[in-house]
């Protein structure tokens, strides 16, 4: 097939916002993690499918709450939780508990 490009796991695109290897990122509706450190408006590599360890936060819009596994969060500036004021970015595979920040696996979807 003359048009097939790529699998769609690590796609490469043009980063609004500078980010480090290993940062979750959202572009557009995109959600993904950053495979390498990227300058603003450079191309990079954005990995769109698989589980990564990353920071959560127990919190909400209106305050701290528990995010129980296999719960969306969302990327709320540079926070991942359960704020909805944010971009969807992915499930949690284990608890974060209320107030607090833990790195847990986390499962990229695409909303």
């Amino acid at each position: 097939m003359k048009n097939y490009r790529s699998p769609g796991r690590n796609i490469a695109i043009v980063f609004p916002s500078a980010a480090q290897a290993g940062d979750p990122v959202v572009i557009g509706d995109l959600a993904g993690v950053a495979s390498g450190d990227v300058a603003a408006g450079e191309e990079g590599v954005l990995v769109v499918e698989g589980v990564f360890d990353l920071a959560v936060t127990g919190e909400d819009g209106s305050g701290n709450t528990t995010v129980a596994a296999g719960e969306k969060v969302y990327l709320d500036g540079a926070t991942l939780n359960k704020d909805t004021g944010g971009k969807p970015f992915g499930k949690v595979l284990a608890a974060v508990e209320s107030g607090t920040t833990k790195t847990v696996p986390v499962k990229v979807i695409q909303a």
